[in-house]
């Protein structure tokens, strides 16, 4: 049943619920003011009105739905003035956006041309309003960081100035305070802030890192300079996690200017290796910059040779009619309960001044922004007739109102022009592939709406798990119209067999439909009338070419499989998507490579040994961890795999692990002639519709996509069309995840990138995974022994008459009516497995007034054998209940003597493993405590062992269940510098 809604039914599509927000947004200084001086009238009721404001006029400092305030919305729009009049009405300065405090937001926008200079007095004015310059956002990122990435100099420099004047300002205080600790006897004293040159992110880049890894030659100046001046020189030769200086960065993008700086500032960084033992030199050969790579080699001057700048090879292309896609009133006001998927996200990556492929950071990418819509010959490739016909009907029947909403299914909607943009959407992919195939550039992105990868040839694609399905926002197979287009159209171009990779969230299900229509299939579909029932039976058979299609595609398909939750029947979105592979590798073939991959493996390690002088071990069978036992595709159609990645909970260490060990290498070895990427981005941590499965970042978006570009440039020149699928969290427009992780892929698209994927790669990191693990079991076992033997002598020379021991530390903080408070969830889910009851019967049997030493040996055995009969933890349990015991006997002994000894609640099943202390709220310490963030991570599966792999390879940090501290008042926590 469609329903419709125009503007005439809906009375308050026209009214907006956050006055202060829009004034901020349209740049009126005159509504802001007076709304700002305007006291709330007395006895009326605001239901948006935020819980802070008061009868003196409204709350400066309110979220909106979005969770921006007034002052975030004036940066974002660069309406500098209407942040002057927020900040005087006592706006506040360290309240983030998405992660992002004002001063980076400010930062940010300079990312556009136009709003350079807007971005340059916003920044000066939060200066001015005591905004912290070392404030980080939730990438560890100062707003220098950001200055550097998009090259604003002039930003730069009033960040170091403030920077420097507030460390002179801190190092006077800081001999006042010593002088008067000093007369009191104390010396304590709190650590200065590191220079701002000198600040690194959580994947220990400095600035100048992403100066040089974003080609910004005149900010690598600029900061090298400054460091020189301010005795900074360790910022030229200070390394990031993966071992590398600025240098390396600069010789992986190919920027010969910042390599020349970076060299004449420390010769001898030319001759540095990083953890892979690669210098500047062999990484610029690596990615096929082979005339910087003789130079570095050589020493030769780099100032003295002028480069040309290379060519853009990526095209974005954007077709307005996408935005006719309507599914909810337009225009879109704030507060307005909207579907994620809507026109807004087209325009926080589209619209002129604002949306993040607009920036300066793509300004030399052609955007081909004409709607060509696709021919309904390249539409019935893969869809049935019946099918496109529904759509077409059921869109014109709505009326043609931009208000007038109608709906295929209870999460679909559609409007008179979604037709007409779905035509636009596929069209934009043939029309990318005409642009590669005639070598204007290597690749292209998509910025195109309504998706596409939930469309099965007759649409709604159905599963054991969900047998009556959904859309899910799709219409037409955007993708699979493409490949069938590519093999078609430019079948005498070379263009035969066609990859389809799929990195979103929900399973490619309508893909993976329309790829196994190619081979004739079954349909059953149960049908009843008044006088009977029965089932009807149909074959689908859409061949791209025809019998050869199954030896020719690909559709390869990573996503979050399971039921949402422990306590939730229903299944992640669409229930389909376990581990499959339907064509392993033929026997003699898969002898063959691997006697050709050991080979390979012998010659590498005698060329470049490993970094611990021992030769790579041989790969282990992907095979094998991502085998799957049901719902395995027909043998006989073209080859599909699938990974389901378990959840809730992030998992991103196997979400890594099932692209490079199981999906690239059979890309590689299928060897397709075009690469198509169905690019969905809500598998983000932030995301709001993914169900809290698998949970990456950014740089995991750039990590893939230019390892799908190292497949490329292998087997077909580099040729990949990208298109966007899903991806919903656009709160924050330019620093939003969605904005960001689009940006991040785009970004490594364009790099000028010719490596060629390698096995060896995947292979060292193999390696190091397992180093870490190997190292990281030895540090428990050594850390637990130590501990246990330190409780056993503390137990010998422990008072005698002691009450027993009251583990006060591990009882929740009491609330106002004396009742223990509830620990946060995450605590709660921390530690091993052990028997609490069976502690506290210990301690009150006890606490009749035995000796102290007696007592703890008591406990010390009851919670090591409590710990080894709970089940096994993770995939290392011994070293669990070790670590578990250590815990809770460390705990015992370290008690104050005077505790009270008839306190049952003191070890209470409720009580959290870990004491708490004094200072912070639990909620904001489980957040930002790294041990809290880790015991999240055990409880969810995982070993500690690969969590430290995990940010040794610089793949996640903090990927555990985390409170959403995006939005949080930096002055709320107790120390913003640390993740």
């Amino acid at each position: 049943m469609e329903a419709y809604l125009d503007s005439e039914d809906s009375s308050d599509h026209d009214r907006s619920s956050y006055p202060l927000h829009d004034a901020a947004e349209a740049g009126d200084t005159s509504a802001l003011t007076q709304l700002l001086s305007k006291p709330a009238t007395d006895g009326e009721f605001n239901p948006a009105a935020g819980a802070e404001e008061s009868d003196e006029g409204p709350n400066v400092n309110e979220r909106d739905e979005d969770g921006c305030t007034p002052l975030h919305v004036a940066l974002l729009s660069g309406h500098v003035e209407c942040a002057e009049v927020l900040l005087a009405a006592g706006a506040s300065t360290r309240r983030p956006c998405e992660g992002s405090p004002p001063l980076h937001l400010a930062t940010c926008i300079g990312g556009m041309a136009a709003q350079q200079q807007a971005s340059l007095r916003a920044v000066q004015l939060l200066l001015q309003a005591h905004a912290p310059p070392h404030d980080r956002d939730d990438h560890g990122r100062t707003a220098l960081h950001w200055a550097a990435v998009h090259g604003l100099v002039e930003v730069a420099q009033a960040l170091l100035l403030a920077a420097h004047a507030a460390a002179e300002t801190q190092a006077q205080q800081a001999l006042q305070d010593s002088a008067a600790a000093d007369a009191e006897g104390q010396h304590d004293m709190p650590q200065a802030q590191p220079p701002l040159l000198e600040c690194q992110d959580k994947q220990g880049n400095s600035p100048l890192h992403l100066a040089a890894r974003f080609a910004q030659h005149q900010m690598v100046s600029l900061l090298v300079r400054q460091g020189e001046a301010w005795s900074s020189r360790t910022v030229v030769t200070a390394k990031n996690k993966a071992g590398q200086l600025p240098l390396h960065l600069a010789a992986v993008v190919g920027c010969w200017q910042s390599a020349a700086a970076l060299q004449a500032a420390a010769p001898a960084s030319a001759s540095a290796t990083d953890k892979r033992g690669l210098t500047a030199a062999q990484w610029a050969a690596k990615r096929g910059h082979q005339d910087l790579a003789a130079v570095l080699t050589d020493g030769s001057d780099l100032a003295s040779t002028s480069r040309a700048a290379a060519a853009a090879h990526t095209l974005l292309v954007a077709p307005r009619e996408c935005l006719e896609h309507h599914t909810c009133p337009e225009p879109m006001l704030r507060g307005q309960d909207a579907p994620p998927e809507n026109a807004n996200r087209l325009r926080v990556l589209m619209q002129e001044g604002k949306g993040i492929l607009r920036s300066d950071e793509f300004r030399q990418l052609p955007v081909d922004e004409a709607s060509t819509p696709a021919p309904l010959a390249d539409i019935l490739r893969v869809h049935e007739w019946n099918y496109v016909l529904g759509i077409q009907r059921r869109c014109a029947a709505i009326p043609d109102n931009p208000a007038a909403i109608g709906h295929l299914d209870g999460d679909t909607a559609i409007s008179r022009g979604t037709f007409g943009a779905a035509l636009a959407a596929a069209g934009a992919v043939c029309r990318a592939i005409d642009r590669v195939m005639a070598g204007e550039v290597r690749n292209a992105f998509c910025a195109i709406r309504p998706p596409g990868h939930h469309a099965g040839p007759t649409g709604v694609v159905t599963c054991t798990n969900d047998p009556h399905g959904s859309h899910g926002f799709c219409l037409l197979n955007n993708m699979a119209i493409g490949g069938a287009y590519a093999t078609s159209v430019y079948r005498h171009a070379g263009i035969k067999k066609v990859a389809i990779l799929d990195f979103d969230v929900h399973h490619g299900n309508g893909t993976q439909a329309c790829v196994s229509a190619v081979m004739p299939t079954s349909h059953r579909v149960p049908f009843s009338t008044p006088f009977s029932k029965g089932v009807q039976e149909f074959t689908v058979y859409r061949p791209w070419m025809g019998e050869g299609d199954a030896d020719n595609i690909l559709f390869a398909s990573v996503q979050g499989y399971g039921k949402r939750s422990p306590h939730d029947n229903s299944w992640v979105y669409p229930a389909s998507g376990a581990n499959c592979d339907s064509r392993r590798a033929n026997p003699a073939t898969a002898a063959a490579q691997q006697a050709q991959q050991a080979q390979q493996a012998a010659d590498s390690a005698a060329a470049t040994p490993a970094s611990d002088g021992n030769a790579a071990e041989p790969s282990p069978s992907a095979d094998d961890e991502f085998a799957g036992d049901f719902e395995q595709p027909s043998p006989v159609g073209p080859r599909i795999i699938n990974v389901g990645i378990p959840g809730p909970g992030a998992n991103v260490a196997l979400w890594r692990r099932a692209w490079r060990d199981k999906i690239l290498p059979a890309v590689a070895d299928f060897a397709p002639d075009l690469i198509l990427i169905s690019a969905g981005f809500d598998a983000h941590k932030k995301d709001d519709i993914n169900f809290r499965f698998i949970g990456i970042q950014e740089k995991e978006y750039e990590w893939l996509t230019d390892q799908i570009v190292q497949v490329a440039n292998k087997c077909c020149q580099g040729r990949i069309v990208s298109a966007l699928e899903g991806g919903y969290r656009i709160q924050g427009g330019l620093v939003s995840a969605f904005a960001r992780s689009v940006a991040a892929h785009v970004q490594a698209l364009k790099d000028p990138n010719f490596q060629v994927w390698d096995e060896a790669d995947a292979r060292w990191e193999r390696q190091r995974e397992e180093q870490r693990k190997q190292e990281q079991e030895a540090a428990r076992k050594a850390a637990a022994e130590e501990a246990q033997a330190r409780a056993a002598a503390d137990a010998h020379t422990a008072p005698r008459g002691a009450a027993a021991p009251d583990e006060a530390g591990a009882v929740p903080a009491a609330s106002a009516d004396g009742a223990a408070a509830e620990p946060d969830r995450k605590r709660r889910r921390r530690g091993g497995q052990v028997d609490y009851v069976a502690l506290n019967a210990m301690l009150e049997a006890e606490a009749g007034g035995a000796a102290a030493a007696t007592t703890t040996t008591a406990v010390v055995a009851t919670a090591t054998t409590a710990v080894s009969a709970a089940p096994p933890v993770g995939t290392e349990p011994a070293l669990e209940q070790a670590t578990s015991a250590t815990v809770v006997s460390t705990s015992v002994v370290a008690t104050a003597p005077d505790a009270s000894a008839d306190a049952p609640s003191a070890v209470s099943p409720a009580a959290p493993s870990e004491p708490t202390t004094a200072g912070p709220p639990a909620a904001a310490t489980a957040a930002v405590s790294k041990p809290a963030a880790a015991g999240a991570r055990a409880a969810d599966g995982k070993p500690d062992a690969e969590l430290d792999m995990e940010e040794d390879l610089d793949m996640l940090e903090d990927d555990g269940e985390e409170l959403d501290l995006s939005n949080v008042d930096a002055t709320e926590l107790p120390d913003m510098d640390e993740s």
